[in-house]
C-alpha cells in the first residue's frame, strides 16, 4: 500500500499518477481498452498497487502509440528512446498533447518536464 497516499495536488493517483477526476479518466478508460489484463477495478487500490499500476501504464502507452500518426509509430519502432518521447507526452496529458508535441507547437511545462524525467530515467536505465 506504498502507493496509497501518492496523489498529486491535481487528484492524480499511485506511481503512474492516472486520473479518474476533472474529466481525465485515463485510469477508467485505460481499463475499458484493455479489458483482458484484469486491472483492479477500484482506482484508489488499483493504482496503489505498484504490479497494477505498471500494467495499466503499460497499456496506455500501448493504446495511445496506436492512436498516433504512422511517423510517430515508425520514429518509437527506430529508435525508442526519442519515439518515446512522444508516449511520454500523452501519458502526462493526453493524446492532443502528444500531437501537439510532434508538430512543435508548445506543450504546457509540466508536459516539457516529464518529457525531461522520461529522458533521465532512461539514461539511468540503459547504464545498469
Amino acid at each position: 500500500n506504498a502507493f496509497l497516499y501518492s496523489v498529486s495536488q491535481d487528484g492524480a493517483r499511485g506511481l503512474m499518477q492516472f486520473m479518474n477526476s476533472w474529466g481525465y479518466l485515463t485510469y477508467n478508460q485505460t481499463r475499458k481498452n484493455c479489458p483482458g489484463i484484469g486491472l483492479v477495478a477500484d482506482f484508489e487500490l488499483g493504482t496503489a498497487d505498484m504490479k497494477n499500476s505498471i500494467k495499466a501504464a503499460i497499456c496506455l502507452s500501448d493504446v495511445n502509440l496506436a492512436d498516433m500518426p504512422e511517423n510517430a509509430k515508425k520514429k518509437f519502432l527506430k529508435d525508442p528512446f526519442v519515439g518515446g518521447e512522444a508516449v511520454a507526452a500523452a501519458h502526462n496529458g493526453g493524446l492532443g498533447r502528444a500531437l501537439n508535441f510532434l508538430r512543435g507547437r508548445r506543450i504546457p511545462k509540466e508536459t516539457q518536464n516529464f518529457i525531461k524525467k522520461y529522458k533521465e530515467s532512461w539514461v539511468i536505465l540503459e547504464s545498469r
